[in-house]
């Protein structure tokens, strides 16, 4: 897959990695963005700096369905950070490779829940958005109790 996305054919995907998944699609386009609201630059930015200076300056793995917008808002503003989503690859094969990181900034979408529910990493710590319905604070029950995690605001 790498031939597909904007990584150097030099990145080990064995060495630890943040994955930030961006979900926009329908949360901006329709009534889902009322119930879901749609998470603004600032909690990526400040997500990213809280992991990089609590772990390390590690790569950051941009994932979306919104590969332009990434391409334009985060990609230049996040360094060390490599735009994985495209057109080319499918949903499955961003899950896939979202699922392999070691820290999870997590979108409010079940898609980026599940990738790091799946991930191996026994140490994972994720960054979640304290407001996962528009408006209304994230329930406990909807975190793993076996995660570390932290929850941002946007």
């Amino acid at each position: 897959f790498k031939n597909n996305i904007y990584v150097p054919k030099s990145f080990d995907f064995n060495k630890k990695f943040i994955s930030l998944h961006v979900r926009r699609g329908d949360y901006i386009n329709n009534n889902s963005n009322r119930l879901y609201g749609n998470l603004g630059f600032s909690y990526y930015l400040k997500a990213t700096y809280f992991l990089r200076n609590k772990f390390g300056n590690l790569p950051v793995l941009l994932f979306s369905d919104d590969p332009k917008w990434l391409k334009e808002n985060l990609l230049n503003s996040i360094p060390n950070s490599y735009l994985i989503s495209s057109r080319n690859l499918s949903p499955e094969s961003d899950f896939l490779i979202m699922s392999k990181g070691n820290y999870f900034i997590l979108s409010n979408s079940t898609f980026s829940w599940l990738a790091a529910f799946f991930s191996k990493d026994k140490e994972k710590f994720l960054v979640i958005p304290k407001f996962w319905f528009n408006g209304q604070e994230i329930n406990s029950e909807y975190i793993y109790k076996e995660w570390n995690y932290k929850l941002i605001q946007d």
